[in-house]
């Protein structure tokens, strides 16, 4: 309980620009946001944007079309939604008929305006309407990332993730569902950031996080990675770099009796998508 204080104080003395945005989205989008506490450090700034990840399930029959659909309309979908950073379909690992994307917002109020400029233009409107008998159902959840973990894997904050120059990557995305309790997240951040130097330092391949963050809303106690590789084999090549590295086998110490469920999937991401 101590460290968790530790790490409210923290949170409310860190950044102006946090109070900032958690007022913008109560007034914008009559929301009571409250990000997960992070550690502040002068080397890793706290990360005050807000992530949202949709999973999209498609009917199996109509993955062609709707692929074509989002493609035709690629350019209006970021002229519309800057915030988007990815766009993704399931490899393996879990519903291969499933897309997720990823946006990155400032605030509630942001992501409220957003929808609500897409919602105004007709020829989304039309891409809404045509693509809607194509998909199975819909997911959203919200999420913050841990700026202590990207830090210590050496990487920036999603929003500034700029992918390695070497053609359209493979994308590995490690979900976590964690005990209740307050605890368990700020647990796993602190064990993750004492680990990663170590792995990232075994990593011959050069892998990459580009995601490391947990729910707000949704699947609560829900912790999710992304890491970018060349190729499959560079993924598993990580993998096992890994497993030997004490550092990291005392990380995974930690954080294994504190996971409730966990899972893996390959990602690859579409044409259009800002992250290749």
């Amino acid at each position: 309980m101590a460290s968790w204080n530790l790490l409210r104080r923290c949170q409310t003395s860190c950044s102006s620009a946090l109070t900032s945005s958690l007022r913008a989205s109560k007034v914008g989008g009559g929301f009571p946001f409250a990000l997960l506490p992070q550690r502040c450090f002068a080397s890793s700034p706290p990360d005050t944007k807000l992530y949202e990840w949709r999973t999209y399930h498609l009917k199996p029959d109509t993955v062609p079309q709707y692929i074509a659909m989002c493609d035709e309309t690629a350019a209006l979908r970021k002229k519309l939604n800057p915030a988007l950073l990815a766009f993704f379909q399931v490899e393996t690992g879990g519903n291969v008929n499933e897309v997720r994307h990823l946006y990155c917002f400032d605030s509630i109020s942001h992501r409220a305006e957003i929808r609500a400029g897409g919602a105004a233009n007709a020829e989304w409107r039309d891409f809404l309407k045509n693509s809607l008998p194509f998909v199975a159902s819909m997911k959203s959840e919200l999420f913050t990332s841990s700026a202590e973990c990207h830090a210590a894997a050496k990487s920036v904050h999603p929003q500034n993730f700029q992918p390695a120059n070497d053609g359209p990557g493979f994308y590995e995305m490690r979900s976590y569902q964690l005990i209740l309790g307050y605890n368990p997240v700020p647990k796993l951040y602190d064990a993750f950031a004492s680990g990663l130097p170590a792995k990232v330092a075994a990593d011959p391949t050069g892998g990459q996080l580009a995601f490391l963050g947990a729910s707000e809303v949704g699947t609560l106690n829900q912790v999710v990675e992304l890491w970018r590789y060349k190729s499959w084999e560079d993924m598993l090549t990580a993998r096992q770099a890994a497993r030997p590295v004490q550092a990291w086998r005392d990380t995974i110490g930690t954080v294994a009796p504190m996971v409730q469920h966990f899972d893996t999937s390959a990602l690859k991401p579409w044409a259009f998508s800002p992250w290749q």
